[in-house]
């Protein structure tokens, strides 16, 4: 929760409460989910999150206002491949705007 508040706020998280890496020296993959919740109280028992919801908890643009996966097999057989691309694109961006938030990399962060 105190997470969360300090996300929406956009304000620095204390190190005592920033998530820890195994090694911050290199990249590592991260479970945006599991990330997610453990900044969210309301999501945390969820047994799956969207990245539409965590991008609205979080106060960043959300993803899915255009295309919903759900409709990509049926544009991938009308060939309609840009828009796929586009949609991936989207949601790539949000998972990287999301992490950076939740692991204290952000550039807007007070």
């Amino acid at each position: 929760m105190l997470r969360n508040v300090y996300l929406r706020n956009r304000l620095q998280l204390p190190e005592c409460i920033k998530p820890r890496f195994r090694d911050e020296t290199r990249a590592e993959t991260a479970d945006t989910m599991s990330l997610f919740k453990a900044f969210s109280m309301e999501h945390r028992d969820d047994y799956a999150v969207s990245l539409d919801v965590m991008a609205e908890a979080l106060g960043i643009p959300r993803p899915k206002q255009v295309i919903d996966s759900a409709q990509v097999p049926k544009l991938h057989a009308a060939g309609e491949y840009h828009a796929i691309l586009t949609s991936c694109s989207i949601d790539t961006v949000t998972t990287t705007r999301a992490v950076e938030l939740m692991a204290g990399f952000s550039d807007d962060l007070k």
